[in-house]
């Protein structure tokens, strides 16, 4: 039986890596995440870490387009360091959107 592509944004944050490692055996991942946040470290090996941007097409079709399931985690947190920067965080979201609809 084939296992379903699962394309994690984000995948290498807290709440991202730790639903890639848990869900390795079950589904092929592809993680994706830009670092702002993140660590690939965080990943167990079994999981294809895609260093990009979802708000980049270019790197979200480098991750591949044969996807069954797209986990979105990608996105600023609202933890202090973001609080001032509102409008470009749901700028950022609107892309992110946009390029899963054109990639996908």
């Amino acid at each position: 039986m084939n296992r379903k592509k699962v394309l994690v944004t984000g995948g290498a944050g807290f709440i991202g890596s730790n639903f890639c490692n848990q869900n390795r055996e079950k589904f092929d991942i592809v993680a994706l995440d830009n670092l702002l946040l993140g660590d690939p470290e965080n990943l167990h090996p079994e999981v294809r870490f895609e260093k990009g941007d979802a708000c980049e097409l270019a790197d979200l079709k480098r991750c591949g387009t044969d996807f069954d399931v797209i986990v979105h985690f990608a996105g600023t947190s609202s933890a202090p360091m973001f609080s001032d920067k509102e409008e470009r965080r749901e700028k950022r979201e609107k892309m992110e959107e946009s390029n899963f609809v054109r990639a996908y």
